[in-house]
């Protein structure tokens, strides 16, 4: 399996289990009806099965790593969540900034993870 291969599979089943957790959150609200609720169970009931033994997996490859980039990904998406169109517009500029000189960016803003506690 190439690298991108295995970095494409890792993004699917984080992305996939942040959308589980996603649909859990709002399943006692007004919003999880009719097609919505329809919809969300049966990609629940799709992904949630693959999603135990792949989670399972790459937790036990780095349960760390793991944690961290689960609680990244889901900040991340909860601060984007509660942007207007303008400054998704700049984040989106300074993405485009950091992919190209991902090296002066590392070096302003270094990577803090956390330690999971034992």
């Amino acid at each position: 399996m190439t690298d991108d291969i295995r970095l494409n599979s890792l993004k699917v089943v984080l992305l996939a289990q942040l959308l589980v957790e996603a649909i859990d959150d709002v399943r006692a609200t007004n919003l999880y009806n009719g097609k919505l609720k329809q919809h969300a169970n049966t990609v629940c009931n799709i992904l949630t099965p693959m999603l135990k033994k792949q989670v399972f997996e790459v937790y036990k490859e780095d349960p760390e790593l793991t944690t961290n980039l689960f609680n990244e990904i889901d900040n991340l998406i909860q601060k984007l969540s509660k942007l207007n169109v303008v400054d998704l517009t700049i984040i989106n500029q300074i993405t485009q900034m950091y992919v190209q000189n991902p090296e002066k960016a590392q070096q302003q803003f270094p990577i803090q993870l956390n330690t999971l506690l034992t």
